[in-house]
C-alpha cells in the first residue's frame, strides 16, 4: 500500500480491527503509517455536522434504523473527511436513490458533491494493468 496516495480514516481502521482475523493483522501493519487520517480536526467535524443535519432533516427519506447504522458505521465519517479535504471515496456500494433502509454512500456523496468512484474505476485512474505473461 502507498502510504500518501490512498488514505482511509480512523473509525475504519476501527471497524478492521474489531475481529482478529487476516484482514485485522494486516490493517495492523498501517496504524502507524499516516494512512488512517483522524476525523477530530475542526473542517471534518463541521463537515460531519452537515451530513448529521442532512440525514435528520424533515425530508429525510431513510428510516430510523438506517440513520442509526449510518451514524454507528464509519461510513458518515468516510464523507465528511472526503468533504472536508476534497477528497473521493472508493466504494462498491451504488448511487440507489429511492433507499430508505440503507443510507448509501454514494448517495450520501451525490447530495454534498463528493466524487466516488469503485475499485475497477479506481485501478483505471491510477493506471494499474494486470496482464497474463
Amino acid at each position: 500500500m502507498s502510504v500518501g496516495l490512498i488514505h482511509s480514516i480512523e473509525p475504519v481502521y476501527m471497524e478492521l480491527t474489531k475481529v482478529k482475523d487476516d484482514l485485522q493483522e494486516w490493517v495492523s501493519k498501517y496504524k502507524n503509517t499516516g494512512c488512517f487520517l483522524r476525523v477530530d480536526d475542526l473542517s471534518t467535524q463541521k463537515a460531519y455536522k452537515k451530513v448529521i443535519d442532512w440525514v435528520y432533516s424533515e425530508d429525510s427519506q431513510f428510516n430510523e434504523a438506517a440513520k442509526s447504522e449510518f451514524l454507528a458505521a464509519a461510513d458518515s465519517w468516510l464523507v465528511a473527511k472526503a468533504m472536508a479535504s476534497g477528497s473521493s471515496i472508493v466504494t462498491l456500494e451504488k448511487f440507489e436513490p429511492n433507499s430508505k433502509k440503507k443510507i448509501k454512500i454514494p448517495n450520501v456523496c451525490n447530495r454534498f458533491n463528493v466524487r466516488y468512484l469503485n475499485t475497477v474505476e479506481l485501478l483505471r485512474t491510477m493506471g494499474i494493468k494486470f496482464s497474463l505473461n
